[in-house]
């Protein structure tokens, strides 16, 4: 995993619906928050004055393991506490001011808030650090690499400037000493050869001289334009290695786009289920497909939608994105669908498919209302037949098995 996904991995849907209860806040503003502050608190990492308070807040938390309970971990710590004061400093207040206004939720909500997120970026970092061998100085490139990433973490409505970032892209400009002293001594040495050389040269390296400096300086300039054009088709490439993979469904800062499509526009995830899906329809996928066989690989998940721990008449968020669903297929009256559901393995098999069935036809239903019944082949509840982590695995690691998701169908 990289370390993005490391840092996000534990601020999960459960977190985010956990945290909503203990601060009295709704679960979109907790999620809105947190997807602006782990951005931030790793932009502050990635600063290049941060560098040794880094270091020194991964030793002092090395003990710590943030991995489970992490809400009430990172409120009771004081090392977390401490960490914020010593690193963010007077940026905090900033921090805490724009994302309080921004996400709508109390300033003491988003500072219990910002520990968490503070906690989450220290064990993503620890575990970046474990899983790949790095030392010090690996652990602080691994921060620079990722510091172009930010921006596109933030939410809609968010940027750099707001969290008191705008110098995070800035490069460093600092030249270390070692390396212009011994230029400049040995400039001087050359310089000082030359002149006794030109003192004994014959009155035929006196003009001839002149003309192979030229010739040298000329042939430097022309390198040095040649060296420009290779950095920057370069830095052209890299720029583009560097945008980051499309966010997962979990994601709390999800970047957003505007489709359009049958005379319709939606502000909807980047390369999520809308956008896939239109991206396929756009493109005549559907239309060109011989038969069934031929669509029913591809499945496209709700990565908005989320029930309620064991209910399956109760989302806790996804409404939105299931008006977006029967926008999508009201503009294509010819496509039709099928819809999964799945579970992890926790409970018994005959417990997880009455869940996914039910859990499957609340979708289905959500749709028959909007009178696409007719779109809509079959749904369907799979229980844990296709899970991935056995039942001994924590409920956050099992949460990628519980989804719903849907394919088109002929």
């Amino acid at each position: 995993m990289s370390l993005i996904d490391l840092i996000k991995h534990p601020l999960n849907p459960e977190l985010i619906s956990e945290a909503a209860i203990q601060l009295g806040e709704s679960e979109s503003n907790v999620s809105k928050a947190l997807g602006s502050l782990f951005p931030a608190v790793l932009g502050v990492f990635a600063q290049n004055s941060k560098q040794d308070d880094v270091i020194n807040a991964l030793l002092k938390t090395s003990s710590l393991d943030f991995s489970e309970n992490l809400l009430e971990k990172a409120n009771n710590s004081t090392e977390i506490q401490n960490i914020i004061s010593k690193i963010l400093g007077e940026k905090s207040e900033h921090i805490l001011s724009h994302v309080s206004e921004y996400a709508n939720i109390n300033k003491s909500s988003a500072e219990n808030l910002l520990k968490v997120a503070t906690a989450a970026t220290l064990e993503g970092i620890k575990k970046c650090a474990h899983e790949n061998g790095l030392d010090d100085q690996g652990i602080l490139s691994k921060l620079a690499e990722n510091r172009c990433l930010i921006p596109a973490l933030l939410p809609a409505g968010m940027s750099l400037e707001h969290l008191g970032l705008e110098n995070l892209l800035e490069k460093n400009t600092e030249t270390p000493v070692e390396t212009s002293a011994p230029i400049t001594h040995k400039t001087k040495e050359e310089v000082k050869i030359l002149n006794q050389e030109n003192s004994e040269k014959s009155s035929f390296w006196k003009w001839l001289l002149p003309l192979l400096i030229l010739g040298i300086v000329a042939w430097f300039l022309w390198n040095q334009l040649a060296q420009k054009e290779v950095l920057k088709t370069k830095t052209a490439t890299e720029n583009v290695t560097l945008i980051p993979e499309p966010i997962p469904a979990d994601s709390l800062s999800d970047a957003q786009k505007k489709i359009e499509f049958k005379g319709n526009s939606l502000q909807v995830v980047s390369d999520g289920l809308e956008d896939r899906m239109i991206t396929f329809l756009k493109a005549d996928n559907y239309k060109n497909a011989k038969d069934d066989d031929a669509l029913k690989s591809t499945w496209y998940e709700f990565d908005q939608v989320t029930f309620a721990s064991g209910k399956s008449d109760q989302l806790t968020s996804g409404t939105e994105q299931i008006a977006n669903l029967i926008k999508i297929l009201k503009a294509y009256p010819d496509v039709k669908i099928k819809i999964g559901a799945y579970t992890d393995k926790s409970g018994t098999e005959t417990e997880n498919l009455a869940l996914s069935q039910a859990r499957a036809d609340f979708i289905k239903n959500e749709l028959t209302k909007a009178g696409l019944e007719k779109q809509i082949v079959n749904a369907e509840g799979y229980g844990s037949k296709f899970a991935t982590l056995p039942a001994t695995a924590t409920d956050e690691e099992r949460a990628i098995d519980r989804k719903i998701a849907l394919r088109f169908a002929k």
